[in-house]
């Protein structure tokens, strides 16, 4: 687990573009991660953005957009948990958005963290105690305040995330956007439906089978299933990473390309 967990020391402060530099910025929305750091690094490898020991390299000069859920991995054996890293994939998002090179968005799991480190939470399940392992872990060999900070960066996120591409509107969301709603304060009934879906009697439903939101395309992960190309102006890309055989998804907006890193 230490040799796992470490995370660099270094103090990341700006991009380093390379000379393939585009004039125009395009979007990479990357799908539930789930402690996956692996499979993170080299879908962003494959976009061209990698880290340099105390800088990121970022070679099509990309905008990435994580969905959430970058915690809480799920395999079936020990030996492949042991391979997962919850608090790197928050830490390599933090350090991204750091650097004006992500946006993240709020997620289901990642509330369960922070409720779990408040202590409003005790429930371990759906993956929260492979996490908290880690961040026991990291508490004591890092501080609470490293923790802490990492935590606090999730609490401080944004419910949604919006962007334009070749005059296209298009909604980043973890389950499902409301119109109109806040991107930091939205009523709690909006809130909750950002990160847990619309439910009926109790369950979730796939609602983009039955309305869409016809302004804009809405880009969501949270099911646990993949849409592509899009269904009534909706994408899903929850490839159930963090899963044993799960993939990570991520879409080029303006290419209109899908890559995948299993």
């Amino acid at each position: 687990m230490h040799l796992l967990c470490c995370v660099h020391n270094c103090t990341y402060t700006r991009i380093r573009p390379d000379d393939e530099v585009l004039d125009t910025r395009q979007h990479f929305v990357i799908g539930d991660v789930h402690g996956d750091i692996e499979k993170l690094t080299n879908l962003l490898k494959r976009v061209g953005i990698e880290n340099r020991g105390n800088y990121w390299i970022n070679r099509k000069n990309l905008h990435v957009v994580f969905l959430g859920d970058l915690n809480d991995p799920r395999m079936n054996t020990e030996e492949e948990s042991l391979e997962m890293s919850s608090f790197r994939c928050i830490q390599t998002a933090k350090e991204l958005c750091d650097s004006g090179v992500a946006t993240a968005i709020r997620s289901n799991h990642q509330r369960n963290l922070i409720r779990l480190w408040s202590g409003q939470r005790k429930d371990l399940g759906y993956g929260l105690a492979h996490t908290n392992t880690e961040m026991n872990w990291l508490v004591s060999t890092r501080g609470r305040d490293y923790v802490g900070g990492l935590i606090n960066w999730l609490d401080s996120l944004p419910f949604f995330y919006s962007f334009r591409e070749k005059g296209q509107l298009f909604t980043a969301v973890h389950a499902y956007y409301t119109a109109g709603m806040g991107q930091y304060c939205p009523k709690e009934k909006e809130g909750d439906a950002a990160i847990y879906g619309l439910k009926r009697d109790g369950e979730r439903f796939e609602w983009w089978n039955e309305t869409a939101i016809r302004d804009r395309t809405v880009i969501a992960g949270h099911y646990h299933q993949v849409i592509f190309p899009a269904c009534n102006q909706v994408v899903l890309l929850d490839g159930e990473c963090g899963n044993t055989g799960g993939r990570l998804l991520g879409w080029l907006v303006t290419e209109n390309r899908l890559l995948e890193q299993i």
